[in-house]
């Protein structure tokens, strides 16, 4: 509801397209109490709006509570998961009925509503597509957190990057602009009309809905029907110039991916269990590298491995084995030396009460870390999935990674909602292969004293890259689409983030 909220531009602009003039948002709750609604409105925060906000008391698996709040004239339905209430193969269950009952409910109307739900196992999407046959979304949420979170073991720092993109904070996301008057002109050409903005490439239209072609080759034409992909701080920034204002861009070929070669070992500590595990065991198979995931966990080792058989199969790759141990007892994180691997990633625990206990386990696991790394052996990368967003502030950036997931979900959630493009751009994204986002030293691109973003972006550029900011190597902060005629002094100091074509 914040990110909803939040959108305003995206969301009078989806309003707009939709014929409609004004946001109303209904939530359907199945148990609605003053203390429900008194939390509900602190959790919104400052955006809450009495009069732009209904809640109603219901079951969305009841086709009667559907009819109650008009489902059939909504511009567009989201349907989040529920991990804690129902466990993630009961919610993906619920989830399919829910989109049965809409489908019934919306049959014969001449433009139903557009949904767009989370299912937990990837493998039920295809079941949820064919139970809603009309416009729908369908988030694979245990995948695309699982790759979150790979991605941050591969490219520590990468968190930052995203809180970003998936954020309403200060800074940048991710655009869609159709560019109508841009129509037949190369990609190199089009950097030009685009002062204020970094051009990401473009999605274009197909039979499944949309291609995304990021870090496009040179030889890319924006063809009519395309939209362009634009990292930006806002859509009036990604409004093209009337004429060329900056000098045309030349792009070269995009040089081989950095791999750690088929001999390397990654060897990772999972500390918890969840419904998302088996979905990161698999995810770390598809990568060139072999892996060792030791899983640590009070949950019984016997109710893991049957979560595991009916997950992905598990790749040779990947060696993954299993400690029945409670984790913030200290001499158990002793045992487990930390400091002997390359990676630590807290996930959050489904199986406690709640969110907030989850998180104190988290949080308490991770100020165990330094014991056993101080008696030998070094620092790990840590990477600790979050459940409950209030806890971020007690966790410094220089402890590891933080990846809050409810917020990531939430955000692409809504922003998928409001534009069906960026599910396709997101989707590449965090696909394996395709295209990924990393760092590389600034010193492979320049070595001027000083160097400006421009000259960073032209350089990238002509290796076949896509450079999106800079990142401070002694402080780890990002500063993603900087204003081009911004300059630094020391090139060995700076990572460019950049993305790349694997």
């Amino acid at each position: 509801i914040r990110e909803l909220l939040l959108s305003e531009g995206r969301t009078r602009r989806f309003l707009d397209r939709r014929g409609v003039q004004g946001l109303q948002i209904v939530l359907l709750a199945e148990k609605v109490t003053a203390t429900f609604a008194q939390n509900l409105r602190d959790a919104v925060g400052p955006v809450w709006d009495e009069h732009r906000v209904t809640i109603r008391s219901g079951s969305p698996l009841q086709p009667e509570h559907l009819v109650r709040v008009a489902a059939a004239h909504a511009s567009v339905i989201l349907i989040p998961g529920a991990d804690f209430v129902r466990g993630s193969v009961q919610s993906d269950v619920q989830t399919i009925k829910v989109l049965l009952s809409l489908a019934a409910l919306a049959s014969g109307q001449e433009q139903p509503p557009r949904v767009v739900a989370e299912i937990f196992e990837a493998k039920k999407v295809h079941l949820a597509r064919k139970a809603y046959p009309a416009e729908s979304e369908i988030l694979a949420s245990d995948g695309v957190i699982s790759r979150l979170l790979a991605q941050n073991v591969r490219h520590p720092g990468l968190s930052r990057v995203y809180d970003e993109l998936l954020s309403h904070e200060e800074g940048n996301e991710i655009y869609i602009r159709e560019p109508e008057e841009l129509t037949g002109l190369e990609i190199e050409e089009l950097h030009r009309y685009f002062p204020g903005a970094v051009l990401m490439g473009l999605v274009r239209p197909s039979a499944r809905g949309f291609e995304p072609i990021l870090n496009p080759p040179s030889d890319t034409r924006v063809a009519s029907g395309d939209r362009l992909v634009l990292l930006a701080p806002g859509y009036d920034e990604c409004r093209p110039s009337g004429s060329p204002v900056r000098p045309r861009f030349e792009r070269g070929t995009c040089p081989p991916s950095e791999s750690s070669g088929t001999d390397a070992v990654r060897r990772v500590l999972v500390l918890g269990w969840n419904h998302r595990v088996p979905a990161l065991a698999a995810e770390f198979g598809t990568y060139d590298e072999r892996s060792e995931m030791q899983v640590a966990s009070k949950v019984p080792i016997s109710d893991r491995e049957a979560l595991l058989k009916h997950g992905p199969t598990p790749s040779p790759a990947v060696t993954l084995t299993h400690v029945e141990v409670d984790f913030t007892d200290p001499e158990a994180m002793q045992a487990l030396g930390p400091g002997t691997k390359d990676s630590v990633v807290f996930m959050g625990a489904d199986w406690t009460d709640s969110a907030e206990e989850s998180d104190a386990r988290t949080l308490m696991g991770s100020l165990m870390i330094d014991e056993p790394v101080r008696e030998g052996g070094r620092r790990p990368t840590v990477i600790m999935e979050l459940l409950d967003p209030d806890n971020a502030s007690l966790v410094s950036r220089s402890r590891g990674e933080l990846i809050i997931s409810p917020l990531f979900l939430s955000h692409l959630l809504t922003q998928i909602a409001l534009r069906a493009e960026l599910q396709s751009v997101f989707d590449e994204l965090f696909a394996v292969g395709g295209v990924e986002i990393t760092f590389r030293p600034v010193a492979l691109y320049t070595q001027s004293r000083p160097f400006s973003f421009e000259e960073l972006e032209r350089a990238a550029s002509a290796v076949g890259e896509t450079a999106l900011g800079v990142r401070a190597r002694s402080t780890g902060s990002v500063e993603l689409n900087p204003p081009k005629t911004k300059a630094w002094d020391d090139p060995s100091d700076r990572d460019l983030v950049t993305l790349v074509t694997t």
